[in-house]
């Protein structure tokens, strides 16, 4: 994976460090001769992976390559404010020349994808992928990968690209590469920005580009609106928050049957985020139970540290299919009739060694 990007400042921006420039052949060639591909988001779409996909879309037209926008999953309600939503498709195209997979660089979050039949069909045209996070790639195929965890967001890497091929970024373009860093930075509170102020520096010259800061923040605050029937589910799910080792650590289990009823309205784990402001809480996990035929056959985690914690990639990483952000993480475990009530407690004494390897140096 390449190293993170240093930034150097310079009178009026800052200089893109040389990584971009030694990729930016490989690059020139993949998308030479290209008239049309895929932009592939992962099977777990959020604000992010969407606006980057709708950016690029834009950026690949102003150089005559047209895109479709494919994702294995329909789109949520909640990102539905995104102009551009509805163009994106669960369905491949016919003939394509490549495809780009953002947001995303690990193929365990193609599965239903694969199960679909169309990784295939996406393998056998040239890959790029462009992503962020700070975990090893498991796709070995990729023609080119730009990962670079230094920046706040997709679209912070998909701008360093467009700067280094001297693309043109037009205004719909800037607008949804602000929405996206607003998005993956927490509307610039995230503690990513701590010693690495790129994101903001990123979005001030999207500003310079047109995009509208206030607004592009109003309508992101849209995705959290929600109906009289989620409000009554939120006061439900809050009921069933659970505290562990002293307080320290808090966790929701959401069963399949409500993961169909209200995956597409709302996330339940996101309750979580609520429980932020309780004093000495250090890590929150939302667990997810899939289920076929009685047999629990998928869980995944959603799990978010508090400030000064920073090990959530860690817990993540401890299952095969994990990984992210020292503070924002996840991970999913698949097999035939799991033993979900096992798997919680791994995942807690695993979260509490880790508490005590840091409050012990604190």
């Amino acid at each position: 994976m390449p190293v993170p990007i240093p930034y150097v400042l310079s009178p009026k921006s800052y200089i893109l460090s040389t990584m971009y420039e030694n990729l930016k052949e490989q690059l020139s060639n993949y998308f030479s001769g290209k008239n049309h591909l895929v932009i592939v988001q992962g099977d777990n779409p959020d604000a992010d992976s969407l606006a980057s996909s709708l950016a690029l879309e834009e950026l690949l037209l102003e150089q005559n390559i047209s895109s479709t926008l494919y994702c294995s999953v329909d789109v949520s309600h909640h990102l539905r404010y995104l102009d551009g939503w509805d163009r994106v498709t669960t369905e491949l195209p016919e003939q394509f020349d490549g495809w780009i997979l953002v947001d995303c660089s690990f193929e365990n979050l193609l599965k239903n994808v694969e199960d679909k039949g169309d990784l295939e069909k996406l393998k056998q045209t040239p890959l790029l992928i462009i992503d962020h996070h700070d975990a090893p790639s498991d796709i070995n195929y990729a023609s080119v990968m730009v990962c670079d965890i230094s920046c706040g967001a997709t679209s912070q890497v998909i701008f360093n690209i467009a700067k280094t091929l001297d693309w043109k970024i037009t205004k719909h373009a800037a607008e949804m590469m602000t929405v996206s860093i607003l998005a993956d930075t927490l509307g610039f509170t995230s503690q990513f920005l701590n010693n690495n102020s790129s994101p903001l520096r990123v979005v001030a010259e999207l500003v310079d580009l047109g995009a509208e800061l206030a607004d592009l923040n109003e309508r992101r605050l849209k995705q959290f609106q929600i109906s009289t029937d989620i409000f009554g589910y939120k006061a439900e799910l809050m009921k069933r928050v659970e505290f562990h080792y002293d307080n320290r650590i808090a966790t929701i289990d959401i069963p399949h049957d409500e993961i169909k009823e209200y995956s597409m309205d709302y996330n339940p784990t996101v309750i979580l985020d609520e429980t932020r402001n309780i004093e000495g809480l250090a890590i929150s996990i939302g667990f997810k139970i899939y289920e076929k035929l009685g047999n629990i056959y998928k869980v995944t985690a959603r799990i978010r540290c508090g400030y000064g914690y920073r090990f959530a990639d860690k817990l993540a990483s401890q299952f095969a299919d994990g990984g992210g952000h020292p503070y924002a993480a996840g991970f999913k475990v698949e097999g035939d009739d799991l033993n979900f009530a096992q798997i919680k407690r791994d995942t807690l004494d695993k979260a509490y060694q880790l508490l005590q390897e840091i409050d012990s140096v604190s």
